[in-house]
């Protein structure tokens, strides 16, 4: 259940990661099939930024929804340990072992990006 519920969460983080791109970018200007399928032909250099700006957004938008299930699964695991009779486990619980891989997984995937696609974006600057 809880991985649904997780599911669920990423994709609207993603939902509302493309709205505030196609608020701040000129999503407008390109046809919808550039954005939804792969087609890298048509507007390359802008398809190209475009996703970078997405997965530079997406990722850490989405290591923010992980800090609140992190601290209702870390309580949960402390409440029940003190009264395991009324122990109950939150919606979006994770046990410690998910809750770690998924934190590593979000912090390293930030850090490499991160210093990927600053070195995409700055030789898309010098070549212009």
């Amino acid at each position: 259940m809880a991985w649904i519920v997780s599911l669920s969460t990423f994709s609207a983080v993603l939902v509302v990661t493309i709205l505030l791109l196609s608020y701040y970018t000129p999503l407008r200007r390109l046809p919808a099939y550039v954005l939804l399928t792969g087609n890298k032909s048509l507007f390359p250099t802008q398809k190209k930024l475009i996703d970078q700006a997405l997965i530079g957004w997406f990722i850490p938008f989405s290591i923010v929804i992980l800090l609140p299930i992190d601290l209702a699964s870390t309580k949960s695991d402390y409440l029940c340990e003190q009264d395991p009779e009324t122990c109950t486990r939150p919606l979006f619980y994770l046990n410690n072992q998910t809750l770690l891989l998924s934190w590593r997984i979000g912090y390293w995937t930030t850090f490499a990006l991160t210093w990927y696609s600053r070195h995409i974006a700055l030789s898309n600057h010098l070549a212009c």
